[in-house]
């Protein structure tokens, strides 16, 4: 039996509140297709005032009754809010243990710095901006391993560095003083790697993701589309700036104004109109909306067609990672052994613990002896959960889908086991967290505000 579509769901995290901890790992809650509010509640008629950052930890999850592999798995967004005010990103960081505040502060290292041409031209002959800008406009540049300076402008910072991706690079940002044309020396080439690699657009595959809208009828055999979009609000646009909104520390985000990229190069994206619906490789992005593929696309999309970074999820399979034994029980889940062996061994080559995608956890496990045919299971996140003897297959139930975690068979044991001895194992399950912000900037309520979750991957 392979993997169905009908075997692949989403579920709700343990604590699915705004509150530094939320998350946690994968409760028994299923989000429902078809049905409003699973994520997120209606907003609120003073977040609309106000503004508000909301998070939501969500998990997706094979429920296949084999340990089939869904390959590259993925999640995309196939709707955007209609609400203009309304933004919705996705982004996969941290495990099962990963909470809200993590999350946050994740999301708040994603420093981004939008094109300073963008709404204009930008000669990369002579470095010089059309329209010009005018006194007091800011212009935020960021080139790797080069110090930019301008001719016309006054510095106002001019190295503020930023770990990222395990670099310390160099930010100039910029206050106009004087009305003229604007020389950066040296020209930036805005195309470029290093440009992009500062930018947080090319380092980062677990940087947020959202949907947006080709505007241009994208016909057989191009390779380019533009889009509606290249940024999203993680952040309300609310004056004056916020400082930490939301438990968001927006130092990494206030130069691009509280915005996060969703396309870089190297993303795997998904275009969608209707049931035409295609993946293509992001080759480089032109900042006034253009996005470029390493290959021709197969099909053409109109304006008006769906695109969207795909969330990489990795490969989902339940599996058995180490097996061990242990002469005495320490209370401390270590991945090697601690102290010596006991005499007796559990025969894992012949009699393999078994697992299935529908019911493994990843759980680090601990069956400890207390005669020397009984025992009982201890989870390092689950605590004691199950006795068990080895007179009978051992296979405790999982009560989120009511099938076994693992599979022990009694023919394994052999003899010799003692009081305090332990079998030590660890199981992976097909689950996969991630997360969903959602941005509420100030204004009237104008439109839906949802958007549509789509878990995918190949068998």
């Amino acid at each position: 039996m392979a993997i169905l579509s009908s075997n692949l769901k989403l579920f709700a995290s343990q604590r699915y509140v705004d509150e530094a901890y939320g998350g946690g790992r994968m409760s028994a809650t299923l989000v429902q297709d078809g049905v409003g509010n699973n994520v997120f509640p209606n907003i609120a008629e003073a977040d609309h005032v106000a503004g508000r950052v909301q998070m939501r930890k969500v998990y997706g999850a094979v429920l296949s009754a084999n340990d089939d592999t869904l390959l590259t798995a993925g999640i995309d967004l196939t709707t955007l809010p209609a609400d203009g005010n309304v933004d919705v990103v996705a982004f996969a960081w941290g495990d099962h243990t990963t909470t809200r505040a993590d999350a946050a502060a994740a999301l708040a290292r994603f420093p981004y710095v939008k094109d300073p041409a963008a709404g204009g031209t930008y000669d990369s002959g002579t470095g010089v901006f059309n329209p010009v800008p005018s006194a007091g406009a800011r212009i935020v540049i960021g080139l790797l391993n080069t110090v930019t300076t301008i001719v016309g402008g006054t510095p106002v910072t001019t190295e503020v560095e930023t770990e990222f991706g395990g670099a310390i690079l160099p930010r100039g940002v910029f206050t106009v003083d004087s009305v003229g044309p604007v020389v950066l020396s040296p020209v930036p080439n805005w195309g470029s790697t290093a440009v992009n690699r500062w930018a947080g657009i090319l380092a980062n595959p677990q940087a947020p993701k959202c949907v947006a809208v080709a505007l241009l009828t994208a016909t057989s055999g191009t390779n380019s589309v533009e889009v509606d979009r290249l940024d999203a609000r993680a952040i309300p646009n609310v004056t004056p700036y916020p400082a930490a909104p939301n438990g968001l520390a927006s130092e990494g985000l206030r130069y691009a104004y509280g915005k996060v990229p969703i396309f870089r190069p190297g993303d795997k994206v998904i275009l969608r109109n209707g049931a035409t619906v295609e993946l293509a490789l992001i080759q480089s992005i032109d900042y006034r909306g253009t996005i470029t593929f390493q290959s021709a696309l197969v099909n053409s999309f109109p304006s008006g067609s769906k695109i969207c970074a795909i969330v990489d999820l990795g490969d989902m399979q339940a599996s058995v990672g180490i097996v061990f034994e242990q002469q005495a029980w320490t209370r401390v889940f270590s991945d090697t052994l601690i102290g010596g062996a006991p005499d007796a061994a559990y025969d894992v080559t012949s009699f393999p613990i078994a697992v299935q995608n529908i019911g493994a956890e990843t759980e680090r496990w601990a069956i400890v002896f207390t005669s020397s045919t009984a025992f009982k299971l201890i989870g390092e996140s689950f605590g004691q959960i199950a006795t068990g003897s080895t007179a009978a297959d051992f296979a405790p139930l999982n009560p989120i889908t009511n099938q076994p975690y693992f599979t022990i068979d009694k023919d394994g044991w052999g003899s010799g086991w003692g009081i305090g001895n332990v079998l030590r194992f660890n199981t992976l399950g097909a689950r996969k967290p991630f997360w969903l912000a959602r941005c509420v900037s100030p204004g009237a309520a104008n439109g839906a505000d949802g958007v549509t979750v789509d878990l995918r991957g190949s068998v």
